[in-house]
């Protein structure tokens, strides 16, 4: 629905504001450095959180293949582990991430707002996001692990918020589920190619994200890195 769908993004942009104005442009104490933005047994120090969009997914650390990893496992539900960029971090110029699909809902389609579900995504937001009691909202990209109904290099505009958040497909279909997998993307360029401009801000949140509570159908993927350079 687009009400759960803005929610997420809201979510994100306030909790932006408050990591701005907590840190008055520092880095919180204990966290790593943002170029690792995701180290699983640095989570909770590096600041991630759960927020709940429509009830919820269900998020666990695991140790798979000798790696410790993020489970994510639809329920029923959407929700996402989000993590904000201090004020003064370097810029975000290429995002890198290892994600493996186990599950991967057969009907979800990107293009349809009763489709819309995601088995492994990662949020990135472009710009500052305001006050807490005003969130701006601003260009998103979201990339994604979808059904062979898309293709690899597709863009597609959220059926909620198309002028807001674009999908771009880094895979599509079954093949490679399974295995561990490690992406690589120059951000700049996809924004480019998403929204036909260059962006005007920098990288200041970003999540991880999957969800089933359009299609209902199982889902479980893992996460086990997220870097920027």
């Amino acid at each position: 629905m687009r009400t759960c769908f803005s929610l997420l993004v809201v979510l994100l942009l306030a909790q932006g504001c408050a990591a701005q104005i907590s840190q008055n442009g520092r880095q919180a104490a204990g966290q790593t450095p943002a170029s690792n933005l995701l180290t699983v047994p640095d989570f909770i120090q590096q600041g991630w959180r759960y927020y709940p969009v429509k009830g919820h997914t269900a998020y666990k650390i695991i140790s798979m293949d000798d790696r410790l990893a993020i489970q994510a496992t639809g329920v029923g539900g959407a929700g996402g582990l989000i993590r904000t960029l201090p004020a003064d971090a370097p810029a975000c110029r290429h995002l890198s991430w290892v994600w493996r699909l186990e599950r991967l809902q057969p009907s979800a389609d990107l293009t349809r707002k009763d489709g819309d579900d995601v088995a492994v995504s990662i949020f990135v937001l472009f710009g500052d996001p305001g006050f807490l009691s005003s969130p701006i909202k601003v260009p998103t990209l979201r990339y994604v692990w979808s059904t062979a109904r898309h293709k690899t290099g597709d863009i597609i505009a959220n059926p909620y918020m198309p002028k807001l958040v674009k999908n771009i497909v880094v895979r599509a279909g079954p093949r490679d589920s399974g295995q561990w997998l490690t992406e690589s993307r120059d951000l700049a360029a996809d924004f480019r190619r998403a929204f036909g401009r260059d962006p005007e801000s920098p990288v200041r949140a970003v999540a991880i994200f999957t969800d089933n509570d359009q299609t209902g159908e199982p889902v479980t993927a893992n996460y086990e890195k997220l870097n920027c350079s």
